[in-house]
């Protein structure tokens, strides 16, 4: 009877760690959600918001545009802003992830803040392309605009590559530029861009070309 028992307490006790384990593997494929190596990266902007009836934030995108693990903060805020909130973009950089850069304008696009750009230094590749992304584009003095077209590896955009996937790629690329920037190119500059060359236009320049119903102050 007594081994009886014994079997019993050692058998519910295996139940009870097997289950243990269970939970603690589920916590930890949880907090493991996303590997380690992202954890460290350091968050490749920077933001601050302040106010409660209605929130202003300031966000710095001046490094390398990279993966998308790492504006998840950035994005969320984009997505919880109202009407009432307004957020300022101030940009300076030389471009970075492409797809990155999709997701950002679209949900900058899609955010209900007034969403302002502000171009405080010389914006290349996924950086001009966000600035135009905006509602507001503040231009400050002594800037650029540099527009080229998807790059991959060392070698540049490959045009005559006939993988399928390669070509979708640049293609979506077109897509997305005439739709943010279309506007503010000419036909010549389209062609120049799709062709492996690059445009650059000072922020004079651009400041002129921005819709009338933009913001173009330098204020």
């Amino acid at each position: 009877m007594l081994g009886a028992r014994s079997s019993w307490i050692a058998g519910a006790g295996f139940t009870v760690g097997m289950c243990g384990v269970l939970v603690l593997g589920l916590f930890h494929v949880k907090i493991d959600l996303y590997p380690s190596s992202e954890k460290l990266l350091p968050r490749p902007y920077a933001m601050v918001c302040s106010g409660t009836v209605s929130e202003h934030c300031d966000i710095d995108l001046t490094q390398e545009i990279k993966g998308a693990f790492q504006y998840r903060e950035l994005m969320q805020k984009l997505r919880d802003a109202g009407s009432v909130d307004d957020i300022t973009i101030h940009l300076m950089g030389y471009g970075g992830d492409a797809m990155t850069m999709i997701q950002l304008i679209n949900t900058i696009k899609d955010s209900k803040a007034t969403v302002t750009m502000s171009v405080e230094g010389p914006v290349y590749s996924a950086h001009t392309m966000l600035a135009m992304s905006g509602d507001k584009l503040v231009i400050k003095p002594g800037v650029m605009f540099m527009f080229h077209d998807v790059q991959v590896g060392k070698g540049g955009t490959p045009y005559d590559d006939p993988d399928p996937g390669m070509q979708a790629t640049i293609a979506l690329f077109h897509e997305v530029m005439i739709n943010v920037a279309g506007d503010y190119l000419t036909t010549e500059e389209l062609s120049t861009i799709f062709s492996g060359g690059e445009v650059y236009i000072s922020g004079e320049d651009m400041a002129s070309r921005w819709s009338t119903d933009h913001d173009t102050s330098n204020s």
